[in-house]
């Protein structure tokens, strides 16, 4: 039995494959938040999203040392989230 305030809000799954390092990122750090809100697995990171301390938060493992994925990946999600503020 969990920890009644540590519980999931929303999880996607799908098959993924991690790696021994990724594995224990996941293990380490999902108990430092009081509510995991999403695990996010894709080419560039492993990334957990939750909220503790009365706040929201993330962690990241990064899967490449790859800066220009890396940039590309970030300035990608900040190109998304401005156009959809502009449709509000």
């Amino acid at each position: 039995m969990s920890h009644p305030l540590w519980y999931t809000v929303r999880m996607r799954m799908k098959n993924i494959e991690l790696n021994k390092e990724e594995q224990e990122f996941i293990a380490e750090n999902i108990t430092r938040f009081d509510v995991v809100t999403e695990i996010e697995v894709n080419d560039i990171e492993v990334r957990i999203h939750g909220k503790h301390f009365g706040g929201v938060g993330s962690a990241a493992i990064y899967r490449t040392n790859d800066m220009a994925k890396i940039w590309k990946h970030s300035t990608d999600k900040i190109k998304k989230i401005e156009k959809n503020l502009a449709r509000m």
